[in-house]
């Protein structure tokens, strides 16, 4: 009868290196009032350790009061206007920053700290980087 052997043992989990582990994030986070805002939220709560709400100028946009709903339990820690929330992030704690939810607000944060002209950070022109209009395609204006 041949030996049994056994698999090697697995490596022990330890921070950062578990398929579930991710270092806690500050969100700065706006969205459009007709985007799914659970499907946008859920997958994000898990690395949440701060949320900075931003209220954009936008008619779309969702009103903070739907955005604090749709986050709670996590209350945010901050709620301004984009260019406020620029000026205070060096006063808050080092941690890693993920701007998302809406490319609204990450066309507002890059034309705040970009020297991209304004007009190629529009959010159509975000959306056209995403999903580029295929050379032969003709746009109905």
């Amino acid at each position: 009868m041949a030996p049994t052997t056994s698999p090697p043992p697995k490596p022990s989990p330890t921070p950062g290196n578990t398929p579930s582990a991710s270092p806690p994030r500050r969100l700065i986070f706006s969205a459009l009032a007709d985007k799914d805002l659970p499907a946008l939220i859920e997958p994000l709560r898990p690395i949440t350790a701060e949320l900075i709400l931003v209220p954009l100028p936008d008619p779309r946009a969702a009103s903070i009061q739907t955005l604090t709903q749709a986050w709670h339990p996590i209350t945010p820690r901050l709620i301004a206007p984009y260019p406020e929330i620029a000026a205070r992030l060096p006063t808050l704690p080092p941690i890693p920053t993920l701007i998302t939810g809406s490319l609204r607000l990450v066309s507002e944060v890059l034309a705040h700290h970009s020297s991209i002209p304004a007009d190629l950070l529009a959010e159509r022109h975000l959306n056209d980087l995403l999903h580029p209009t295929p050379p032969n395609h003709k746009l109905n204006h």
